[in-house]
């Protein structure tokens, strides 16, 4: 009897370790990357405009849209099979910006400027190097903080000529 009820208080102890290191690994995950708002916001950038490069590289020339075309980014494909974009309907909110002169870029429609400052935030925090600016009248404004624009149509400018590799 002592030694089925060691067994069960063995059982028991060894059953409560693994659930503190579950919740010990769940919790340095969500400190490393918060799912909240801007990040995810920041993590469909990211995406898009990769699936923009691919695109790019195989095409010879950015998409015209997102979705909602039959060349759009969304109907040939580039988004099937990515986690994020299947797991939120926010992609409809982006768009691609155009302009002979300063090309194209992915970008978030009347982001606020709270929004924005907590993307940039994120981004800066990511260790990613790139430059969020905001499209205005047919071309490129620098974000300089602090932001204090009502709405900013926050855009991820896309390379002019990138590599083809």
């Amino acid at each position: 009897m002592v030694k089925f009820f060691l067994s069960l208080l063995f059982l028991t102890a060894v059953l409560w370790a693994l659930v503190k290191l579950r919740e010990i690994r769940e919790l340095s995950r969500t400190e490393i990357l918060p799912s909240d708002q801007s990040t995810l916001l920041l993590g469909l950038f990211y995406i898009l405009s990769e699936a923009c490069l691919r695109y790019n590289k195989e095409k010879g020339h950015y998409p015209p849209v997102i979705s909602g075309a039959r060349d759009g980014l969304m109907e040939k494909g580039y988004l099937q099979g990515i986690e994020l974009a299947s797991m939120t309907r926010a992609l409809p909110l982006f768009s691609i910006v155009a302009t002979e002169r300063t090309g194209f870029g992915v970008c978030l429609q009347n982001t606020t400027a709270s929004l924005t400052r907590e993307i940039l935030e994120r981004a800066r925090m990511t260790g990613n190097n790139l430059t969020f600016m905001d499209w205005k009248k047919s071309r490129y404004v620098t974000l300089t903080p602090p932001i204090r624009n009502d709405f900013i149509n926050l855009t991820l400018p896309l390379p002019i000529r990138p590599d083809k590799k």
